[in-house]
């Protein structure tokens, strides 16, 4: 799927992705991969949808719950999102990303 992306074939990695989280719903880096799509095609909804289904199968995965924050701030959730930046920073402290990105939230 993600080889059809970096050809610039998004349909067919959204028809990929789908059938992969489908009949592989327990596969956690096809719902990441899939949310990256889906933010990707500007819709955050359906982005938050995929990573809620990843935390369900890994709720310890600091890097899920940044990108569900990146998703949820896209969708306008800034208060929901700031909760999952500090989350993913808790979990990962040494991360530099979650770093800037808790610094980021402590300036607005």
């Amino acid at each position: 799927a993600m080889n059809r992306w970096k050809e610039g074939n998004i349909d067919a990695c959204q028809k990929a992705l789908a059938k992969l989280v489908q009949n592989r719903p327990n596969f956690v880096e096809a719902h990441i991969q899939y949310a990256e799509l889906m933010l990707y095609q500007k819709n955050p909804s359906a982005a938050q949808d995929q990573l809620h289904q990843a935390l369900k199968l890994a709720p310890g995965r600091a890097d899920i719950y940044h990108s569900l924050a990146v998703a949820q701030e896209a969708g306008g959730n800034a208060t929901t999102a700031a909760e999952n930046f500090r989350k993913a920073a808790e979990l990962d402290p040494e991360n530099p990303v979650y770093q800037m990105a808790m610094e980021g939230l402590q300036k607005r």
